[in-house]
């Protein structure tokens, strides 16, 4: 009888975690509606939780804060670095942003929260990326802004 009680309440526990990742899947990322977009006829309204547009630094760049990012949590042996990285992305210095546009996972910019990439890095139902665990939000911020601000080679 224990064994069966023990399988009933595992049972339970993995449907409520099911609803709660749905949940959180439905709910937990939205537009926020109350940001004005006029940053010079672009749409500067804003994910909840991640750094506005019109607040972001002009000097958020790819060679400077994405790809140290990407290089830490990313470029690492067994996941998109070396000869054979995870699904034919590499993330290593001097190839990743051309991984990124290739995989088309940087093919929306401006559009922040609808590019591949940064829903590999924010959605839970997603797998989760970097498989470390998630990434700070400051560091979730400077993907956003960089994405916002057009994905740029710089």
């Amino acid at each position: 009888m224990k064994n069966n009680n023990t399988s009933l309440s595992k049972q339970v526990l993995m449907a409520a975690l099911a609803i709660t990742i749905t949940f959180i899947g439905f709910f937990g990322c939205t537009k926020d509606d109350s940001a004005s977009p006029t940053n010079n006829g672009k749409d500067t309204t804003t994910v909840k939780g991640y750094a506005a547009l019109n607040s972001a630094p002009d000097t958020v760049t790819f060679a400077k804060h994405i790809q140290p990012l990407l290089t830490a949590n990313c470029a690492l042996s067994g996941c998109h670095a070396g000869a054979s990285p995870q699904n034919g992305l590499t993330l290593e210095a001097g190839k990743s942003y051309a991984s990124l546009k290739g995989k088309s996972l940087i093919e929306t910019p401006t559009d922040a929260q609808n590019t591949g990439l940064f829903i590999k890095l924010t959605y839970p139902t997603a797998a989760v990326m970097p498989p470390t665990g998630k990434l700070s939000q400051d560091k979730l911020n400077r993907f956003y802004q960089w994405l916002q601000k057009g994905a740029k080679n710089n």
